[in-house]
């Protein structure tokens, strides 16, 4: 009597190979999809940062007298931007001779947003500035208690 060997996989290997594979498939395409949101995330971070480094130039040179907008003319339609100042005064410590100075600054905060409500994205940079000179500034002398 004469007895064949059988070769090849049964349905059950050939079962477990495959649910282990489109497992795998899925994992891969899930940290892809991530990966893909991550990089858009990314760029429009990139984006606004760029946008908001060029509207404090522009405020600051006195280029920009407006104190809100868009990006329409940069092509950037869907982000607004808005800048507040305040005024403020700085005191100094006292210096060698005790005197105290008092310089006043201006504090600007532009702020920039998708104008998507649904889309939270936004961002905002600060910048002080001298509004007077430190040597103009008037003075103070150091009280002993």
């Amino acid at each position: 009597m004469k007895t064949t060997k059988k070769r090849g996989f049964s349905l059950l290997e050939v079962m477990v190979a495959l649910a282990i594979l489109s497992l795998s498939v899925t994992t891969l395409l899930v940290i892809r999809n991530n990966s893909i949101e991550q990089a858009g995330k990314a760029r429009e971070l990139r984006r606004t940062k760029i946008l908001l480094e060029q509207k404090m130039g522009e405020i600051v040179s006195g280029i920009e007298k407006r104190k809100s907008g868009s990006f329409q003319e940069e092509g950037y339609q869907n982000y607004v931007w808005s800048v507040d100042s305040k005024e403020t005064k700085v005191r100094s410590s006292p210096d060698t001779t005790g005197k105290i100075h008092e310089v006043g600054m201006t504090k600007v905060t532009v702020y920039i947003r998708h104008k998507d409500a649904e889309n939270k994205f936004h961002q905002s940079m600060e910048a002080y500035f001298l509004t007077e000179n430190p040597e103009d500034a008037p003075e103070e002398t150091q009280k002993n208690p």
